[in-house]
């Protein structure tokens, strides 16, 4: 996992071309003034999920992981925590792997936490279970950008 800001994202364009094209994507979007739904940016190698939704608490959410795509998670506006878990701690799968969503949920509880506010993006790789949208002090709005970049 590395958490940062885009002010700091040439550190993080040596983890390749994909990553650059991300971070470039969201400097050159307003992501506030974007319609929620799904961006291509680069065919299925790269695309955004624009998303408005309100904060909730950790038990009315589900930890996740994927298989095939990193997930960069951007706060457009509002702040949440971002909670964690490694793999070997995930217990067991909560139904059967989603291939077309690369999507899996999981029953363990996180142990770390991260908060993500206004600015901050998390990129999570597939060996990092995560539970996004979660609760600071009060369900507020978030705008984000869930950008998945195939790994």
């Amino acid at each position: 996992m590395i958490i940062g800001t885009l002010k700091n994202r040439s550190r993080y364009e040596q983890l390749g071309e994909n990553y650059r094209k991300a971070f470039d994507w969201l400097e050159n979007n307003d992501i506030c003034s974007l319609e929620d739904g799904c961006y291509t940016i680069d065919g299925e190698t790269i695309y955004a999920y624009v998303q408005r939704y309100n904060t909730m608490d950790a038990k009315n959410c589900n930890l996740e992981s994927h298989k095939h795509y990193a997930d960069l998670h951007y706060i457009a506006s509002g702040r949440e925590r971002l909670l964690y878990t490694p793999e070997k701690r995930a217990g067991t799968a909560i139904g059967d792997y989603d291939k077309q969503n690369d999507l899996a949920f999981w029953t363990g509880s996180c142990e770390s936490s991260i908060l993500l506010e206004t600015g901050d993006f998390a990129i999570v790789f597939p060996e990092d279970y995560h539970m996004p949208k979660i609760t600071v002090e009060q369900n507020i709005s978030v705008v984000k950008a869930c950008i998945k970049i195939k790994v």
